[in-house]
């Protein structure tokens, strides 16, 4: 048991949520969750107002909560667990909280954040109530019983969910919402809107806005259709309030949607575009769907956990994170991330996996504490995935130090854990970068929440090791990063570019980018994207860098600015996109089609 001095300082660099946009971050909502039914059409102009929520929540097996139960869940529940029993953060029993701080104390923790911390204010992740009344408020519900019933949500409850909107068979042949003669859809560019419940996508040759898409609550991760088969035509969408919907990108009518869990996270398409799956936060579980989004199997995901504690049953949880989709011996499998018992599964969707219903055919044990975000190698066989730690057990690398986070590298062929890495405090590489240089050989890289390092590591002999760590600016000088991005060059669309860039998603200085030279492995250049949008610094936190399809431009969000910067590789800066509101996640359909995975 700590003591109490020990917990004291525990609890104050943990508090409040984790913020992360592809990961934790969040903001509260007073509505519940059912995705407005209305398509929004392609337009010159579009409408910078978000649209309403639709109140009441009345589906199967959702438990009601009041506001202040959904504030703490979308605000707080990423980090401290959706029913306060602790995951990346510690738990909020009240027992424990409350006989370790005084009640002012927690008031000025979770208004103010820690400097230094990945431990943000609480006016970042709850921008529409984060006065001092509502914080109080909050304080009052953690002093209330825990509930340990688990919040639940079925196959038959997603199979009663789905709604065919444009069936497949009334779209149009060749595209409508973007003209073929000047791009193709490997142009086009996602961008999440945070806040409005959609999606704006823009062209990634003309750096225009050319429309806008209807999603969900906290529109959260997208992946498109396999890019030579018929589904490449669709982009599949996740709300963090688990409806799933599939969009036909000629069009951008949506053509249907599903509720596939209550708190959903990452989605995967498998190689022959058969096979969605969706890793869920709440109820704990995998849910996997055929191309027309029918639901099929649903997987709740338990295991023994680093420390031999059993997670997933008895109330306990083991969410699923990152999934993604590989191809290993000619066999299509999804690969999952089970977040707290720090494990990763491989789940067989080749035909005869799905006759079988859809078996765990990898399932690879104390892969590190507390998993999120992962990223393939160039052949699909290395899973490389993020543990962010927990710094009040012993490093699985180092038991004399805290355990603070490492990159744990998976071989899914071999079915086995090959390396773990020292990455930074809670690394988060996002999609991750792999990197070819002629001078390094073949790298990877990931940033870190919890300081502003990234992290180089490459294969040898020995295994992976790794090759460098690059810090952005001065040791605490700036905030943490959220992701990560390379262009290794696309057959037939673009040559590699010979730039790294990084954002960095956390106070201090969230309005800067780096751009990274791939040979030297020094930053070359820091980029104020305040300076450049003419805004306030601490409105315009710049985030997710993504290359275009060939390879020409950067995109980076602006997410309180309102807007996307472009930039050329080298970080000269080209335009400055209008009319997205709040993005966060940019997805390039021509780049991430050349990368395994993603």
């Amino acid at each position: 048991m700590l003591k109490r001095g020990l917990l004291f300082a525990f609890l104050l660099s943990l508090i409040v949520i984790l913020t992360a946009c592809s990961s934790e971050t969040t903001a509260p909502s007073d509505k519940a969750s059912e995705p407005a039914k209305e398509q929004a059409q392609p337009t010159e102009q579009p409408v910078n107002k978000p649209s309403e929520p639709v109140a009441g929540e009345q589906a199967k097996g959702v438990v009601q909560r009041t506001d202040i139960e959904k504030l703490y869940v979308d605000s707080c529940g990423g980090c401290h667990g959706q029913t306060r029993l602790g995951a990346l953060g510690p738990n909020l029993l009240p027992e424990r909280l409350f006989s370790g701080m005084k009640e002012e104390d927690i008031f000025k923790v979770i208004k103010e954040g820690r400097p230094g911390t990945p431990m943000p204010a609480f006016n970042t992740v709850s921008k529409d109530r984060s006065d001092d009344a509502t914080i109080r408020e909050l304080i009052e519900y953690l002093k209330t019983p825990v509930a340990l019933e688990a919040q639940t949500w079925s196959l038959e409850d997603a199979k009663a969910s789905l709604e065919v909107i444009n069936d497949e068979k009334t779209l149009p042949a060749q595209p409508t919402a973007w003209d073929p003669n000047e791009i193709e859809i490997g142009d086009l560019m996602v961008a999440m809107e945070r806040e409005t419940r959609k999606y704006a996508v823009m062209d990634g040759k003309n750096h225009k806005l050319l429309g806008k898409i209807d999603g969900s609550y906290r529109t959260h991760t997208i992946q498109f259709g396999p890019a030579d088969t018929p589904e490449g035509r669709y982009m599949y969408g996740i709300g963090r309030d688990g409806w799933l919907f599939k969009v036909d990108m000629y069009s951008f009518k949506t053509v249907r949607k599903v509720r596939v869990g209550l708190d959903s996270r990452g989605t995967a398409v498998s190689a022959d575009g058969e096979y969605i799956a969706i890793s869920n936060y709440l109820p704990s579980s995998v849910m996997i769907l055929d191309k027309y989004l029918n639901p099929l199997k649903y997987l709740p995901t338990y295991g023994i956990d680093p420390d031999g504690q059993i997670v997933g049953v008895n109330g306990s949880q083991s969410r699923a994170a990152a999934i993604l989709d590989t191809v290993i011996d000619g066999k299509q499998m999804f690969v999952v991330a089970l977040k707290e018992a720090g494990r990763v599964w491989g789940i067989d969707v080749s035909k005869e996996g799905a006759e079988k219903g859809f078996p765990i055919v990898v399932d690879v044990p104390r892969v590190g504490r507390i998993l999120h975000d992962g990223f393939l190698d160039d052949s699909g066989r290395y899973f490389m995935i993020a543990s962010q730690g927990d710094n009040t057990k012993p490093s699985l690398l180092d038991p004399s130090k805290p355990d603070n986070g490492l990159m744990g590298i998976v071989d899914m062929k071999e079915g086995k854990l090959v390396s773990q890495l020292p990455a930074g405090i809670k690394p988060h590489p996002g999609p991750g970068a792999v990197i070819h240089t002629k001078k390094n050989g073949v790298l990877y890289a990931t940033p870190a929440i919890g300081e502003n390092l990234v992290t180089f590591w490459k294969q040898t002999k020995n295994g992976f090791e790794v090759y460098k760590q690059v810090r952005l600016g001065k040791e605490g000088e700036n905030g943490g990063s959220l992701f990560i991005r390379a262009y290794n060059g696309i057959e037939g669309k673009g040559e590699a570019q010979n730039y790294v860039w990084v954002d960095i998603a956390f106070a201090p200085n969230w309005n800067k980018v780096f751009v990274i030279d791939k040979e030297s492995l020094e930053v070359v250049k820091e980029i104020d994207t305040a300076a450049i949008a003419g805004t306030d610094p601490q409105k315009t936190r710049s985030v997710h860098p993504e290359y275009t399809q060939d390879g020409k431009f950067v995109y980076v969000a602006l997410w309180e600015g309102n807007a996307v910067l472009v930039f050329k590789p080298n970080g000269d800066f080209v335009t400055k996109i209008d009319g997205p509101v709040t993005p966060t996640g940019i997805f390039s359909y021509g780049a991430r089609a050349a990368e395994p995975g993603i």
